[in-house]
């Protein structure tokens, strides 16, 4: 396999850490355990939270899609290997977490999970020149199939991790 080299802006890796902080792994052996994004996962979380070079930060009222790169992704691999707890971990990030570009880093600058009420207590220290992430101010997340054993596929394992893990004190399910 060929080596993948992130070579271009992206809150992926503070997407990634702060799953592992605020979401559990919801089945199998590790159950209960911090969901760490390895290997496709990371890979995806990095390109799908790819920020455009020179992004600004939006003017009031626009959704801010356009500081990203991509506007949607698509993950297609076989069964049992992590797509649901994956896609649930990326729409509780999406909900509750720094999902928006905020600016550009400068020395000094971290992104704090208690500035936002959240009292888990993570921190993330950002690079100079990194991106930065914000919380969006409400949310409304749907989960859409064509069947309610597909939407269950995401919302069970989503369910489980804000029930069971530091979410449990910060969003209802």
């Amino acid at each position: 396999m060929s080596e993948r080299v992130v070579d271009f802006p992206t809150l992926g890796f503070l997407a990634a850490d702060w799953i592992e902080a605020h979401c559990t792994v919801p089945s199998g052996f590790d159950l209960g355990a911090p969901l760490v994004h390895v290997g496709w996962q990371l890979w995806c979380d990095v390109n799908h939270y790819r920020v455009r070079e020179g992004a600004k930060l939006g003017e009031r009222g626009q959704s801010g899609a356009s500081q990203f790169f991509y506007r949607r992704s698509l993950v297609v691999g076989p069964q049992k290997s992590g797509k649901s707890p994956w896609g649930a971990s990326i729409t509780a990030f999406e909900a509750v977490g720094p999902c928006l570009f905020a600016g550009w880093a400068k020395e000094g600058d971290y992104y704090s999970c208690a500035d936002n009420g959240c009292p888990c207590g993570f921190e993330y220290a950002y690079v100079p020149g990194e991106p930065m992430g914000m919380v969006r101010n409400r949310s409304l997340i749907q989960l859409l199939a064509t069947a309610e054993e597909q939407v269950a596929n995401m919302y069970d394992p989503l369910n489980f991790m804000v029930r069971n893990g530091p979410l449990a004190e910060f969003v209802k399910p």
